[in-house]
């Protein structure tokens, strides 16, 4: 995100399991614009995928998001949070989303195991 060194920003790492198996580290960076708006974010953000929460905010409107998806090999530090070897391929997506405002609202980058990626899209206005 490109923010100010000041900027209000909430961090969120959170691993994702299937089946009692770790498949996804996600990073979540969130900005105030955001966050302001929930109670108890340990409790939010540890049942709840961050996009559906964002949804639930009447306040909160965003309106854009932008998503990449690259091959990339496992580092030390995520193939142990993964269970997985360093190297083992991994696909990495990154999503920003923009508020009404077009402000930056979110910048969240998921590390999927690549033996483990699957992904179905639908797009409609």
């Amino acid at each position: 995100m490109k923010l100010s060194a000041n900027a209000n920003i909430l961090r969120v790492i959170r691993l994702a399991f299937f089946k009692n198996e770790p498949i996804v580290l996600e990073y979540s960076y969130i900005s105030k614009i955001l966050y302001q708006y929930i109670k108890d974010k340990r409790k939010m953000f540890s049942s709840n995928y961050i996009y559906s929460i964002f949804k639930e905010i009447p306040k909160v409107l965003l309106v854009k998001s932008k998503i990449s998806i690259k091959a990339m090999l496992a580092t030390e530090f995520q193939a142990k949070k993964m269970k997985i070897d360093t190297g083992e391929p991994v696909l990495i997506l990154e999503r920003t989303s923009f508020s009404k405002g077009r402000e930056i609202a979110e910048f969240t980058k998921f590390v999927v195991r690549g033996d483990k990626f699957s992904n179905y899209l639908e797009f409609s206005k």
